[in-house]
């Protein structure tokens, strides 16, 4: 859940970078125009049918009456705002709604086009992020540490 300590443990112990690469900071900065309005939902369904779990995102045939429930965890906001998302503390949602409230899905076929639709999302945004560009800049960076940071300061690290 919280990632950013995870990448530096491992960063630690084997001295490759690695990189996690946050969905939503992907989208507003390198592809804002895939979701004009903001809108995850299309992203949430296509993500869970190429997982094959399609069928786990439920059915909400009309609007809950309450469109927005507050968050069971809004006590503790002054804590997650410390860091980016989930990198300032460990914690699970009390609430499915707490993450993303589903929107209203009316039939299988209705969820089927949002998977379509949140699957060509995601296949544009990995295009727009030139995943060999990214892998070549960690090539890079794995170089210098090896040939500048670990020859400068040695074992110590």
């Amino acid at each position: 859940m919280t990632l950013s300590p995870m990448v530096r443990d491992s960063f630690d112990e084997t001295k490759t970078p690695i990189l996690y690469l946050d969905l939503i900071m992907a989208v507003f900065k390198h592809a804002k125009e895939l979701l004009p309005e903001g809108n995850f939902y299309d992203i949430y369904v296509g993500a869970y049918d190429i997982m094959d779990r399609l069928e786990d995102v439920p059915l909400i045939p009309e609007k809950p009456e309450q469109e927005k429930k507050e968050s069971s965890v809004k006590a503790f906001q002054d804590l997650f705002s410390r860091a980016y998302q989930s990198a300032a503390v460990g914690y699970y949602f009390g609430e499915k709604t707490d993450h993303a409230q589903t929107p209203v899905i009316r039939t299988e076929e209705e969820r089927q086009q949002m998977a379509d639709r949140g699957k060509k999302i995601i296949d544009d945004l990995v295009e727009k992020l030139d995943m060999p560009s990214v892998l070549n800049q960690l090539d890079d960076l794995s170089a210098f540490q090896n040939n500048h940071v670990f020859t400068k300061y040695g074992e110590w690290l």
